[in-house]
């Protein structure tokens, strides 16, 4: 409603106001969605007061606050999709209350919370030669810590679908 009015009224360079791709009123962009830009809102369609700051899919050093894709009351910091070292909070995908914090496939990155699905998962790390605490997409208090995928010093503590197994 108030990206056409609005948009760069202020006459900042990459930078607009207004809601994103059909989401609800009230909820702001600002920036643009490829690089460097910060985007406050909705991304992707649903939902209210969502905030999301940096870019979406690409860029370097952008930050999200907020759902992406879905979830109530999840919030984002850092660039959705690659990246180094960058920061995500909240759900990525769905559930509600869900916390993501790091990269999801950069290096060194640190994941915690569920990330698909589920309430109350935590992940901590990324693909390579980060940790994992919990289960990823199913299953309860499972726990993973290293590497996951890339086998090099990984190790596995818990059963990836199941409760309480412990494997090594």
């Amino acid at each position: 409603m108030y990206a056409r009015r609005k948009r760069r009224r202020y006459g900042v360079r990459g930078r607009s106001f207004g809601s994103v791709s059909g989401s609800e009123e009230g909820e702001r962009m600002i920036g643009s969605l490829s690089e460097g830009g910060s985007v406050i809102g909705s991304v992707g369609g649903s939902g209210e007061g969502w905030g999301v700051i940096g870019s979406v899919g690409g860029g370097e050093g952008g930050g999200v606050i907020g759902s992406v894709g879905g979830g109530e009351g999840g919030g984002v910091i850092g660039s959705v999709g690659r990246g180094e070292g960058w920061g995500v909070i909240g759900s990525v995908g769905g559930g509600e209350g869900e916390r993501v914090t790091g990269s999801g496939s950069g290096e060194g990155g640190s994941v915690i919370g569920s990330v698909g699905g589920g309430d109350g998962e935590r992940v901590i790390g990324s693909g390579e030669g980060g940790g994992v605490i919990s289960s990823e997409g199913s299953g309860e208090g499972e726990r993973v810590i290293s590497s996951e995928g890339s086998g090099e010093g990984g190790r596995v503590i818990g059963s990836g679908s199941s409760e309480g197994d412990m494997g090594r």
